[in-house]
């Protein structure tokens, strides 16, 4: 792996992590692959969580899907323990989870999965390296013989930057964000086309301010910040030339135009819910204003609203004539049919009143940290949400209930 460096591109489904990976793969010195490794993150994220439930006599399903720790009183714990998490564990790399690897890449390409039958590894971090020599060798079958960086996209995973980039002290990471109500949007599109693709769009609100919270806290991390490039997808589609150059800046990448140029090729059909798209399309980040109902729109705002603001995202919804039985009943529509994975806790009430309860630490400074961690997970965040919050920029919504 002396040769090159890694890359890691992290996001959460349907946010553009397919755009940004492939656009990257057009140029002659990387090469990314799509999200052959979730098996091996449970897998790891299963090694942290198991002793930390058994301390804490908490009932946890090694079958779950990725959490996004909100509320749960044990929940930062868990958040804690994966963001310092050492890739040092061991792991049986056995013949279950090598097929669940092989089987996961291949859904973007059969033969990378085959490639990957290849992987060895005792550790964690054994098997990340493994993982990338494959996706190096693969790499000659499209005539790169010269790579720079080589890595891999994944989605949900972002609380583990810190572990990979203290493993691969060369490595470097970039998080793209979009817009959540484009993102739900595109989920029940995607969801109407193909009904065993639906899940539960609360848990993905949950998941999107999850990574906020979490990349704003490596962002104040001296040690990995200039190593952790976040973008926004928005920013990519309509001014790409921009976007691009500065990602090619960050990979120190000559020649950086290729990124452009790949990803207006024929070759690149996109990932839209919508349709085939070729190139770059800019009308899709707006896309959501016109099929994303009202009620749909404010729910997600109600869920995000503070760190959609700090991104830069205009809450334009919960401004209006809305009532806060709308979104309930959106959240109630959920639960009923919730897809095939949620990560909420089950509690609909629950959850609600931890919702209201975030609202209130927002308009009145709390010294809780225990109950600011459960609400924000981190401490950081919420005093940055404090600002974006001040004044009348959103609805009381404790008022309304």
């Amino acid at each position: 792996m002396s040769e090159f460096s890694p890359i890691f591109i992290f996001g959460v489904a349907r946010s553009g992590t397919n755009f940004l990976a492939r656009s990257l793969r057009t140029h002659p010195e990387v090469m990314v692959a799509l999200d052959p490794l979730m098996p091996l993150f449970k897998a790891w994220r299963n090694l942290i969580a198991e002793p930390i439930a058994k301390v804490w006599n908490y009932s946890f399903d090694p079958q779950c899907p990725f959490q996004d720790f909100y509320f749960d009183p044990v929940g930062v714990k868990f958040l804690d323990a994966m963001i310092s998490a050492p890739c040092s564990l061991s792991v049986d790399l056995n013949l279950h989870l090598k097929n669940s690897i092989c089987e996961r890449a291949s859904l973007e390409d059969p033969k990378l999965g085959n490639a990957l039958e290849k992987l060895r590894g005792n550790t964690v971090e054994q098997i990340f390296a493994s993982t990338l020599d494959v996706i190096a060798s693969y790499a000659k079958f499209e005539d790169k013989n010269h790579l720079t960086w080589v890595g891999l996209k994944e989605v949900w995973v972002a609380e583990f930057v810190n572990s990979l980039a203290q493993a691969f002290p060369t490595g470097k990471f970039i998080v793209i964000h979009r817009d959540p109500r484009a993102v739900i949007a595109s989920l029940m599109a995607l969801s109407h086309q193909d009904p065993s693709q639906a899940a539960h769009i609360i848990s993905y609100m949950r998941h999107w301010r999850k990574q906020v919270s979490v990349v704003h806290y490596l962002s104040t991390n001296s040690a990995i910040s200039n190593r952790l490039l976040s973008v926004r997808y928005e920013d990519i589609v309509t001014e790409p030339v921009t976007w691009l150059d500065k990602i090619g800046q960050f990979l120190h990448l000559e020649d950086s135009f290729y990124l452009l140029r790949g990803i207006h090729t024929s070759e690149w059909r996109g990932n839209s819910s919508f349709g085939v798209n070729v190139g770059i399309n800019s009308n899709a980040a707006e896309r959501w204003r016109d099929c994303l109902p009202l009620a749909i729109q404010a729910t997600v705002e109600f869920h995000c609203a503070p760190e959609m603001a700090m991104l830069g995202y205009i809450c334009n919804s919960i401004k209006k004539d809305v009532q806060l039985n709308m979104i309930w009943d959106t959240i109630m529509d959920a639960d009923r049919n919730p897809g095939k994975w949620r990560s909420d806790s089950g509690d609909v009430e629950a959850d609600f009143a931890w919702e209201l309860r975030r609202w209130s630490l927002l308009r009145d400074r709390s010294k809780d940290i225990e109950e600011i961690r459960r609400c924000f997970l981190f401490e950081s965040i919420y005093e940055e949400l404090l600002q974006v919050s001040s004044g009348d920029l959103f609805p009381n919504w404790e008022v309304m209930a």
